[in-house]
């Protein structure tokens, strides 16, 4: 099993309709669906994984893609211009995070987080024991 995430999957959870921008998540499905696999356990792209936790990866990997396809297009030039109209000032909506506007690349992220390979190079948390420097 490799991760497979499709067109209409990304469409769906950003509320996309019409066919203009198929070519774009296309691009950037090709793009980040190499890198997602390549984090994800060995033992669990292969044959003969449970279908359940191959639809639990997909599903991830598309809110994944759908949050990198949002945040591009929050840093598209003039995308958060405003306008003002003899006194009346229209701005759009700026979400807190720019780089994870709709929170669907966290939602991902955690999502994936069972899956993925554990990098040794990465310490894990570590108790640090000691009496804080009383006596």
């Amino acid at each position: 099993m490799s991760v497979s995430v499709a067109v209409s999957d990304i469409k769906e959870r950003l509320g996309i309709s019409g066919t203009a921008e198929d070519a774009v998540i296309g691009q950037l499905i090709n793009q980040l669906q190499p890198v997602i696999e390549a984090e994800i356990r060995p033992d669990l792209l292969g044959a003969g994984v449970d279908s359940r936790i191959g639809a639990a990866i997909n599903y991830a990997a598309a809110d994944l893609i759908a949050g990198e396809y949002a945040a591009r297009a929050y840093r598209e030039l003039g995308i958060l211009d405003g306008v003002e109209v003899e006194g009346l000032v229209l701005r759009p909506y700026v979400p807190e995070d720019l780089n994870d506007p709709t929170g669907l690349r966290a939602a991902g992220q955690n999502r994936l987080k069972p899956y993925l390979r554990v990098d040794i190079a990465v310490p894990a948390e570590a108790p640090a024991y000691g009496d804080g420097g009383r006596a």
